[in-house]
């Protein structure tokens, strides 16, 4: 990889430290598996991360409006009832996360 490639790569990573200083791998792993695949659900998460359940559930309650009760997410996520099964929570990225993908990709774009 190139010094530019790792530049681009850097400022991409630095969108999410915008968004929280704190932000680890695995919150921007499970963002970008929302944006590649909108509409997944806790364990298909689960299943594409390795992650536990409780570890999935956490990271995409993170990126909700509400992350638990009395304490605001990073709103970047809505979530919709699964038509079949209510218990599916899906997620989709929302316009503040749609903005957030934008921001990224144009720094991975830059030649």
């Amino acid at each position: 990889m190139k010094q530019p490639q790792i530049d681009n790569l850097m400022s991409a990573l630095n969108e999410f430290r915008e968004i929280d200083p704190e932000m680890n791998v695995k919150m921007m792993l499970a963002f970008l598996e929302v944006a590649k695949d909108e509409g997944v659900h806790g364990r298909a998460l689960e299943d594409k991360l390795n992650l536990s359940h409780a570890t999935a559930a956490r990271l995409l309650r993170a990126f909700d409006r509400i992350k638990t009760k009395g304490s605001t997410g990073h709103d970047l996520f809505k979530v919709e009832l699964d038509k079949t099964d209510y218990k599916i929570k899906l997620r989709y990225l929302n316009d503040k996360g749609k903005a957030l993908l934008a921001r990224i990709s144009q720094h991975l774009n830059n030649h």
